[in-house]
């Protein structure tokens, strides 16, 4: 049995969509951490996206 889906592997070969994270995480992000030292934050995506 695989483990993936040849049609997404496809589409995120081909495709911009999901290479970046949803507006909202990237306001939250520049609204929380802009202008800290950003080489000491740690951040962890767990993928549970729209995708």
């Amino acid at each position: 049995m695989k483990s993936f889906d040849e049609v997404w592997e496809n589409i995120h070969a081909t495709q911009e969509w999901g290479k970046y994270p949803s507006e909202q995480v990237i306001r939250f992000v520049a609204r929380n951490y802009y202008g800290k030292e950003r080489h000491s934050i740690k951040m962890l995506d767990f993928g549970v996206g729209g995708g």
